[in-house]
């Protein structure tokens, strides 16, 4: 397997856990307006009425923390990551429906 193809379930895995704390937090990096066609920066609410649209925000701020983070990972060696991916395999899946559980639960309880 070439290092790029490596990086890809890295990628993968580590936007999820990002987007996962980033929805926790409530932290888009832009906000889209739709009935003004307008983005800002963070999160802002529409002056003019109209929905703001939070989740463009939100993966770009995922994204652009997940690629520095997958690029760091380019520099460690294959054999050391191939043992890191094989004993968290069952564990990343587990923690994002744990996670989104706990997002969601107020949505249940209420």
């Amino acid at each position: 397997m070439t290092k790029i193809e490596r990086l890809f379930p890295a990628y993968g895995a580590i936007f999820a856990v990002v987007y996962a704390v980033v929805l926790y937090y409530d932290a888009p990096l832009v906000s889209y307006h739709t009935k003004t066609g307008v983005w800002t920066l963070g999160k802002t609410l529409s002056s003019e009425g109209g929905p703001s649209i939070f989740w463009y925000g939100l993966v770009l701020t995922a994204l652009l923390a997940a690629v520095p983070v997958t690029a760091a990972m380019a520099l460690i060696p294959e054999n050391a990551s191939n043992r890191l991916w094989s004993g968290l395999t069952w564990l990343l899946p587990l923690g994002a429906m744990a996670s989104f559980v706990w997002l969601l639960l107020p949505y249940y309880t209420k």
